[in-house]
């Protein structure tokens, strides 16, 4: 699996985001920070797609982090007939784009490839829809516009467009959503269409970077050399186990060189030539076959050789290299290898404290990002009529609890809280993963039985 090279990028040299790398020293541009992060995303694709700690990695983050999917609570401030519509047109949003799926699509793609990019288009019932873009689609074949994305000069907080320039093979047809090992590469931009989108048509989400940074960056950037040293470890590790289990048998036997070729001959190991080995004569025994049993004289000696390969540490190697990418994406180094034998359950529980605040930290993230999703589809049913243009909708999406708890106490604590009045009943549904509305028609249906 080749990683992107960091050493140009760390240590040895200076990136400033959105410029040109420089070396420190001479000044001499090295590689534009494009062309990095381009690498960086193919890097962090290659490494999900092959290495099972890089795929363990974005699997679990994205299971943690929406899990069956987040749940939308509407303000209190509507009324139940105004909760309705606004639900009947958020439920047509969720039919037309399979919205748990997309849930967790965009959540890998961010923390896969540090970001993810949403055009959004109306289908043909008028109601709004959107499909991915590739993250190497959104660049400029004009020179003065970085990283395909167009900025106030002064802010670049402020997008004023996104330039699109798709593969060729659907240069005619921008909206597609090929893959992009499919697309092939980019021609050269005589050929090449570029296709400008304005920002309420595109929303792009970014990880790991600074407000006033256009890119993001793979979730995956700090760990990408470690998982490949981890990779070949084992590589290693299987190599020195076949060369353990490869015992030869030596077999000594008294008198002359013919006496020995008669007996190997006779226990059926042919003598072979070992063609370009110093001070032997040149000839080599065939292994014996599983189940052999010899009868030899007793002037001959039989002795099985394995070779002495001392390799006490590498168990600790090995778990420091987990260790290092566990503390690099702030998981659990159970979690990470699959491997909780090492640990008691007090000790599950202080290491998950950790993993806990960055899945809170993720929700909260995400959840404006949904909710930015939840006003361009109220935006749209206004501007077709089916909602009031003075109608003042807010909300806030729930996603799926995730810590290591005693339901029954959690439970007991959340029927406290709305006796106090302090929870609604949608609240505590979306807590323990139910969607509220969804069970209120069930309980219906079962009244009526």
């Amino acid at each position: 699996m080749e990683v992107a090279d960091l050493s140009t990028q760390e240590g040895s040299g200076w990136n400033a985001h959105g410029g040109r790398q420089a070396d420190i020293d001479t000044g001499i541009a090295l590689e534009s920070d494009e062309a990095y992060l381009s690498r960086l995303r193919e890097s962090a694709n290659r490494a999900y797609r092959r290495n099972p700690h890089a795929h363990g990695i974005v699997e679990n983050l994205t299971n943690f982090i929406v899990g069956k999917g987040a749940e939308l609570v509407l303000s209190a401030t509507l009324s139940d007939a105004e909760q309705a519509q606004v639900r009947e047109e958020w439920g047509r949003f969720k039919r037309a784009n399979k919205w748990r799926r997309a849930q967790q699509e965009i959540v890998r793609r961010a923390i896969r490839d540090g970001e993810c990019f949403l055009r959004f288009t109306i289908d043909r019932g008028d109601c709004l829809s959107f499909h991915f873009l590739e993250p190497d689609w959104i660049t400029s074949l004009s020179p003065d516009i970085s990283h395909g994305i167009e900025t106030d000069p002064n802010d670049v907080g402020q997008v004023k467009s996104y330039r699109l320039v798709p593969p060729l093979s659907c240069s005619n047809n921008a909206s597609a959503n090929l893959p992009l090992a499919q697309a092939g590469s980019f021609p050269n931009a005589s050929t090449q269409r570029e296709v400008v989108l304005s920002p309420k048509e595109v929303q792009h989400i970014r990880l790991n970077v600074d407000s006033n940074v256009k890119r993001g960056r793979s979730y995956l950037e700090p760990v990408l050399r470690d998982l490949e040293d981890l990779a070949q470890f084992r590589r290693y590790r299987t190599t020195l186990n076949k060369a353990r289990t490869a015992v030869v048998m030596v077999r000594k036997v008294a008198g002359a060189g013919s006496q020995g070729r008669r007996l190997s001959a006779q226990a059926g190991m042919e003598p072979q030539r070992a063609p370009g080995i110093p001070g032997t004569t040149g000839r080599s025994l065939k292994p014996p076959k599983a189940g052999t049993v010899y009868t030899i004289d007793k002037e001959s000696e039989v002795e099985f050789k394995s070779p002495n390969l001392g390799a006490s540490e590498a168990a600790h190697d090995g778990r420091m290299l987990t260790l290092a990418i566990a503390a690099g994406v702030g998981l659990p180094e159970f979690v990470l290898s699959a491997d909780a034998s090492n640990n008691n359950f007090a000790s599950v529980k202080q290491a998950t404290l950790t993993l806990i605040k960055l899945t809170e930290d993720m929700h909260a993230f995400f959840g404006e990002e949904f909710c930015e999703i939840f006003d361009r589809v109220i935006a749209q049913a206004k501007l077709q009529g089916r909602l009031r243009q003075d109608l003042d909708v807010s909300c806030d999406f729930e996603f799926p609890a995730f810590d290591i708890r005693d339901l029954s106490q959690d439970a007991h604590t959340f029927a406290i809280l709305r006796a106090e009045g302090v929870v609604s009943k949608a609240s505590m549904a979306a807590r323990f993963g139910y969607d509220y509305e969804e069970e209120i028609k069930k309980m219906k249906r079962e009244e009526t039985l």
